[in-house]
């Protein structure tokens, strides 16, 4: 009897999540807006990250959120950019939009001090032991940096190659639906069981599909920093 072997396997797992997802999407449409890769922000002239959350009707919701990102310690402070109607058809009826719905932008900036303590993944674990999950985050602002994502134990070349190739399979699926289109290139570091990314040149990253392709491959990041030559 033949096993298949971990690159089969990988690529296996990308396939069917590949073909999983595309019978969601027909069978499911999502609203426009939320996570269309259209609504990229523009890039800033600061280390700045943006979150897109959506029920945030009140103040005590958007008072919950400022509090669960307060406990980040390296970020600034945050402040709401955008506040969008939710992703529900307007009520063609009573030809308004529902008012107590809404999608709020909240923008957090970085001191270039604490650029090396970036870490989205605390973020995202910030704001879900509040009881918020983040629709969306972005990031721009540096000109010239790369990701660095911790995953699992990759305890072989095989293990190693395997990962490259699911990764290759998704992001050429992804691209012609307009995902990765701040990506320049990436690698799996079998040395520090890491994947390291390197987007364009002042482009703004969308680190949920980052996080998104992670799971889809097989792993689940438990850190994703920022790496930026001669910062500390």
């Amino acid at each position: 009897m033949t096993f298949a072997s971990y690159r089969q396997i990988v690529i296996l797992i990308v396939l069917t999540a590949g073909l999983l997802f595309g019978i969601d999407r027909l069978k499911t449409p999502r609203p426009e807006v939320v996570g269309a890769p259209e609504r990229s922000s523009p890039a800033t002239d600061r280390p700045t990250i943006r979150v897109w959350l959506n029920e945030l009707s009140c103040s005590a919701c958007l008072g919950g959120a400022r509090k669960a990102l307060s406990e980040v310690r390296w970020l600034e402070g945050s402040k709401v950019r955008d506040a969008l109607p939710g992703p529900l058809e307007p009520d063609q009826t009573a030809g308004v939009v529902d008012q107590h719905w809404r999608q709020v932008v909240m923008e957090m900036h970085i001191p270039d001090e604490n650029i090396a303590r970036i870490d989205f993944v605390a973020v995202l674990d910030a704001l879900r032991r509040a009881g918020f999950t983040p629709t969306q985050m972005e990031f721009s602002g540096v000109p010239h940096y790369r990701l660095e994502a911790d995953l699992g134990p990759i305890c072989s070349p095989d293990c190693v190659e395997g990962t490259r190739e699911a990764m290759d399979a998704l992001v050429r699926a992804s691209k012609p639906k307009g995902w990765f289109r701040w990506l320049d290139s990436y690698r799996v570091d079998g040395v520090n069981d890491s994947l390291v990314i390197y987007p364009r040149m002042g482009a703004t990253v969308d680190v949920m599909e980052i996080l998104g392709a992670i799971n889809t491959i097989g792993f689940e990041a438990s850190a994703l920093t920022v790496e930026v030559h001669g910062a500390r």
